[in-house]
């Protein structure tokens, strides 16, 4: 059984996940009330539909539980999906971790704590494939079942978050839902100051854009899984009035490479160029981080599958035809994107 509708606050709209989000939100008719520490980028006003009260963006610090108690006034509210996070690399770990915890935990109980109190009871956790950590054989399916071992304070925040997020919600009676996202890519995908670990999809199709060489040390196999349908599982779960678990893995079906995904950009820039290998990075080209020295584990995605939503997926090649469109347009209409 669905939820009806409502309106849906979504933490962290102006991010490259929540963007996606409000976009599916505002397709399907709904009233989303955002929440950011940063403007909605000028250019996309013209493509959401703001005017008509719609769309609502509440600009400040989601560590102020003043701030956040007040964005929930005024409205009636079906469901949050809460996506603010601070996602540091490795290099940035100690200079940004005060600001992690902050956002990351204090963020989280700041939210769940005002939907509680503004009387909603329908709480979506956005979590990681990085709580599982990074240890395991490449190619292992990684269950809801699995383990977990986060091994960057990103990850410890995201596995603490939902912890936190299950013991606010049993007491203040709410449902919540965990999502686990997995290495997500494609629309709106951009440099928030927030976001050290760009994907590499975004890297390597950036540098093909603007004709810049590219290396990388391996094919990179992983099960990619598109912003679009990133969006979409999140809102399904969302929108489950009583979901068979509290937490589901989001991953996509197939896995495939940036190798791959390199070959298929050679299709729409012919002068691109990208080598493959241990050997040092070519003279002028950009080496890719592919965040340690192998791939380790995929992100199942059975069992949301089998309980929540068994729509397709976009494989690689939809995929692509569906992000080089975005750019298309985005290029031809002024949206904003740095890619």
């Amino acid at each position: 059984m669905t939820m009806p509708g409502g309106a849906v606050v979504v933490t962290g709209d102006t991010g490259f996940v929540g963007l996606n989000v409000v976009e599916a939100l505002l397709g399907r008719g709904r009233c989303v009330i955002g929440i950011s520490d940063r403007a909605l980028p000028a250019s996309l006003t013209r493509h959401f539909p703001m005017s008509d009260g719609r769309y609502i963006h509440h600009q400040g610090d989601i560590t102020d539980p003043a701030f956040v108690r007040a964005c929930f006034g005024g409205r009636d509210i079906a469901a949050v999906i809460h996506l603010a996070a601070v996602t540091s690399g490795a290099a940035q770990e100690c200079q940004r971790a005060a600001a992690t915890v902050a956002v990351n935990l204090g963020g989280t109980v700041n939210a769940i704590n005002a939907a509680a109190e503004a009387g909603v009871r329908n709480f979506l956790f956005a979590s990681s494939v990085a709580v599982y950590g990074n240890d395991f054989p490449d190619g292992t399916w990684l269950k809801e079942s699995t383990p977990r071992a986060p091994a960057s304070l990103y990850a410890i925040s995201k596995y603490s978050g939902e912890q936190i997020a299950a013991r606010l919600a049993a007491q203040w009676g709410m449902t919540l839902k965990i999502g686990r996202l997995g290495r997500v890519f494609g629309p709106y995908e951009h440099e928030t100051g927030v976001r050290d670990t760009l994907s590499q999809i975004f890297v390597a199709t950036r540098a093909a854009r603007t004709g810049q060489p590219v290396h990388f040390a391996r094919p990179c196999i992983k099960n990619w899984q598109y912003a679009r349908d990133a969006a979409a599982a999140l809102i399904a779960l969302s929108d489950i009035a009583q979901p068979v678990r509290q937490t589901y893995n989001m991953g996509a079906p197939t896995a495939w490479s940036l190798l791959d995904w390199c070959r298929l950009l050679r299709t729409a820039y012919p002068d691109f160029r990208f080598a493959v290998g241990p050997q040092p990075a070519p003279p002028g080209a950009l080496s890719i981080d592919l965040w340690g020295d192998h791939d380790g584990g995929l992100l199942s995605g059975a069992l949301f599958r089998q309980d929540v939503m068994d729509a397709p997926c976009c494989d690689m090649q939809a995929a692509f035809r569906d992000y080089m469109q975005f750019l298309h347009t985005s290029d031809t209409e002024g949206k904003c994107h740095d890619v």
